[in-house]
């Protein structure tokens, strides 16, 4: 609230108009929306090497060699921020990266990913 009253006659000092004001506003908008949705990016990406990594590790390169992953569901409650391998993972197979067997289990369909 300080800052508020402290800024204001900052900016009538200035002469800035109530139209300025406005494009600022959104231009301030628009830079936030922007830099969460490169947040949500990174989240992902790194929640999709996460799970092939995870993968890769276990040798699950064919449905014989296929494991669980505690993550393949989403939980019911969740604290803290969103986990986003559940989603990953159903994009993942999706694409044709990971496959997912009759019983629930999960491989890599390509070893290069």
């Amino acid at each position: 609230m300080v800052l508020i009253l402290a800024v204001i006659p900052y900016q009538r000092r200035l002469g800035l108009e109530e139209s300025f004001q406005g494009w600022y506003w959104i231009a301030f908008m628009v830079i936030a929306f922007v830099i969460g949705q490169l947040g949500i990016q990174f989240r992902m990406r790194r929640a999709a090497d996460f799970i092939l990594r995870e993968l890769s590790s276990k040798g699950a390169f064919a449905p014989e060699s296929a494991v669980l992953l505690p993550y393949s569901k989403a939980a019911l409650i969740n604290l803290g921020m969103r986990d986003m391998k559940p989603k990953m993972l159903e994009f993942l197979i999706t694409h044709g990266i990971v496959g997912r067997t009759q019983d629930g289990r999960f491989y890599l369909l390509k070893r290069d990913s």
